[in-house]
């Protein structure tokens, strides 16, 4: 029984050691692995806090770059709407050029008709002209003719007399 027991507690103290260096072992695992732990955690933290950092100077090159675009649709918007103004100021005046030189069209073609209504009157003129100037030289020579005839009698009375 003595030898039993010496077994039993040289076994029991195997065994304590054995657990003890377990447990030493256990325990330098569990602390390996709580420093990795929080050594990752730290990591993750500065991860995190990078990338938090990052999404806030996103975040507001988004928002800049969103106020840039909204600001250039409105000049793009205030542009188009200037052109939009020009185009019908120039279809409103190619309309009134058109009309007016439609107008002028009439005008230049009434203008025509009463030139040649006026050269027509002019012919006429010209044609009464010559005529009245061809009378005036048969009356000159009538009236020569006449002032022949006196004259021829007016010698003949005073040959009489």
């Amino acid at each position: 029984i003595f030898e039993y027991k010496i077994r039993l507690e040289k076994s029991l103290a195997e065994e304590k050691s054995s657990n003890a260096m377990v447990k030493q072992e256990l325990q330098q695992r569990a602390s390996k692995e709580k420093s990795l732990r929080d050594k990752d955690s730290i990591e993750a933290l500065q991860r995190f806090n990078s990338l938090q950092q990052q999404h806030k100077l996103l975040k507001s090159e988004h928002q800049d770059l969103t106020d840039e675009c909204d600001k250039r649709q409105k000049l793009a918007m205030d542009e188009n709407n200037r052109l939009v103004s020009i185009l019908q100021d120039l279809r409103s005046q190619i309309r009134d050029k058109t009309k007016n030189d439609e107008d002028k069209g009439k005008l230049i073609e009434k203008l025509k008709g009463q030139y040649t209504d006026m050269e027509n009157a002019k012919v006429k003129i010209e044609n009464k002209y010559n005529e009245l100037m061809r009378n005036k030289s048969n009356d000159d020579q009538t009236i020569s003719h006449l002032h022949e005839q006196v004259f021829q009698l007016k010698y003949e009375i005073d040959t009489l007399k």
